[in-house]
């Protein structure tokens, strides 16, 4: 194939121009308004295109400017998740904060709701929701705190706050002069400790805890089984306290008596799942 170019697109090229500037020469604002017509809109487009990446630019920085404002006001609250879940993924961190910072706002809007029923025992000191403390609400706080420790794997930071809820628990009821109601958060809260401390191969504690636990459940008269029910007796198998198990779900069998089919039917499930487990547990003993 012929490369070279026709010459008659070349001649028909040379004479355009030379019409081009004929015209020019002849009549300039016929000349200017077909050249606004031919390359008007070029220029418009270029002309737009600047003027749009400069809006870019600005939109850009602008942008940046407020996302190191945002890092700068949530830098406290990182520091926060850092110190609390140390252990859990960076990217995680805030959002298990939150998440507490969630559980704890709402149990003192229940609590807030709970005013009205709050009772004056002789001591001064007030019984809210069967239970007696000084401080009902540091209590939860911390419980809450360590069982978002404990979804986060950082068994270390749950043991502690676990050791300071249980600490004021006793001890607020070592002074009092009145014997508190037992209720199914104390329970939940001696089976969770129980719990990190065997993760963190604390054997007494664990047992020291778990002796309590199952104190607190004979006092529950609930039909339904308080919270960490399943971690209690997966403790009780894992170390060997078969007569505990057989006793305490026939105390929960006993204490569902007059719970509805819907309630009786979830404990029966429960109760035929932990005889599963402890019956497997026993086969790979021997």
């Amino acid at each position: 194939m012929n490369s070279k170019p026709d010459e008659s697109l070349v001649k028909k090229g040379e004479r355009n121009f030379r019409d081009w500037c004929g015209l020019f020469r002849r009549d300039l604002k016929v000349w200017l308004v077909l050249n606004i017509v031919w390359l008007g809109p070029s220029v418009l487009i270029f002309v737009n295109s600047f003027w749009g990446i400069s809006i870019v630019r600005q939109e850009l920085k602008e942008a940046k400017q407020e996302r190191d404002m945002l890092k700068v006001q949530l830098a406290p609250f990182w520091a926060a998740g850092d110190r609390m879940f140390s252990n859990a993924p960076v990217d995680k961190r805030l959002d298990l904060l939150v998440g507490m910072v969630g559980t704890i706002t709402n149990e003192l809007r229940n609590t807030d709701e709970r005013t009205s029923g709050i009772q004056k025992s002789p001591s001064g000191r007030t019984r809210l929701g069967g239970v007696l403390m000084g401080e009902p609400l540091v209590i939860q706080m911390e419980y809450n705190i360590a069982a978002t420790n404990v979804v986060a794997s950082d068994w270390n930071g749950a043991l502690n706050h676990l050791e300071r809820a249980i600490a004021l628990y006793e001890d607020d009821n070592k002074e009092s002069k009145i014997v508190s109601a037992r209720f199914d958060e104390t329970f939940a809260m001696y089976a969770l400790g129980s719990w990190v401390a065997v993760h963190l191969d604390k054997r007494d504690k664990a047992e020291h805890w778990l002796e309590y636990a199952a104190r607190e459940l004979r006092e529950i008269k609930n039909p339904e089984p308080p919270g960490n029910i399943a971690i209690y007796f997966q403790l009780l198998i894992t170390m060997g306290k078969t007569n505990e198990v057989g006793s305490g779900l026939t105390m929960l069998t006993h204490n569902a008596r007059n719970a509805n089919p819907a309630q009786q039917e979830r404990l029966k499930t429960f109760v035929e799942s932990v005889k599963a487990a402890l019956t497997e547990h026993l086969r790979t003993k021997q």
